[in-house]
């Protein structure tokens, strides 16, 4: 039995395949270690091309341009943007439009990163035709709402109040299809701020409730700790409802924002 080990902390008692490097890039992802993932995704990289796997190189690729905007503070972005350019091109060419709508929301993200909103909308909008086309999964309905999502981030900073809202509003609906928590309770914020932006108040305060639940349903089921944004959503509900001479509503949101930093409060450091 030899001992495979190329410096990037792969370490295995066989030659692992290129799924499982790149699968061990996306557990370097998942822990933040974006520059340790980076090392391990080229290891695959490498490999693919090796094998003259396109739909692997294609996949690699993108998780190449994912690891490299976490690093974005220290790197060159249109480097991400090099990346995923080179998935969309041999999904393209293999015909893979899922991929292609992935690659595309990255490219578009990437965009939003340079101050380019014109571009990111059309890669946005392009990704979202393919996911729509495609819509017969889970993942299909994610990326749906995820580029919703983002479109909505560009018409909110364009203050196109009502499409931010439509777009915020339909990312909603696909989160609760597929329940994503997590997603739902962000829309709903989403949902009130651009309202609130708007001086919308009285209208943003039930989706600001809303959004305060979900954080705080969420956060109970996860069993996860400190909560910045269940914490701003308290704040700003005990203001607006203050501001609106909501009395009643106003100490009952101060009493449960207080539970919840004395009990913050309590959790251990990291």
């Amino acid at each position: 039995m030899c001992w495979w080990h190329d410096g990037t902390g792969i370490s295995s008692a066989h030659t692992p395949s290129q799924g499982e490097i790149r699968e061990q890039g996306h557990r370097a992802l998942a822990q933040g270690e974006a520059a340790r993932a980076l090392r391990i995704l080229e290891v695959s990289r490498e490999l693919a091309e090796s094998l003259d796997d396109r739909r692997g190189l294609a996949l690699v690729m993108h998780d190449l341009g994912e690891a490299t905007l976490l690093l974005h503070a220290t790197q060159d972005v249109s480097h991400a943007g090099d990346y995923y350019r080179a998935a969309y091109s041999i999904a393209l060419s293999e015909g893979d439009r899922h991929l292609q709508a992935d690659s595309l929301t990255g490219l578009g993200y990437v965009a939003h990163l340079n101050a380019d909103q014109e571009a990111a909308q059309s890669y946005y909008d392009e990704a979202l035709g393919l996911y729509r086309e495609l819509n017969v999964s889970l993942n299909e309905r994610r990326g749906q709402a995820s580029n919703l999502t983002n479109l909505g981030s560009i018409f909110e900073a364009q203050g196109q109040v009502a499409d931010a809202r439509h777009a915020y509003t339909q990312a909603l609906t696909l989160d609760k299809q597929i329940e994503d928590r997590d997603a739902i309770a962000h829309d709903l914020l989403n949902i009130a701020r651009v309202l609130d932006h708007a001086g919308q108040e009285a209208e943003a305060m039930p989706f600001y409730h809303r959004a305060y639940r979900a954080y705080r349903a969420y956060r109970a089921f996860r069993a996860l700790g400190k909560d910045d944004d269940t914490l701003t959503v308290l704040r700003r509900l005990v203001s607006l409802a203050q501001a609106h001479h909501e009395e009643s509503a106003a100490s009952d949101y101060e009493a449960e924002l207080n539970d919840l930093v004395h009990s913050q409060s309590k959790l251990p450091s990291r």
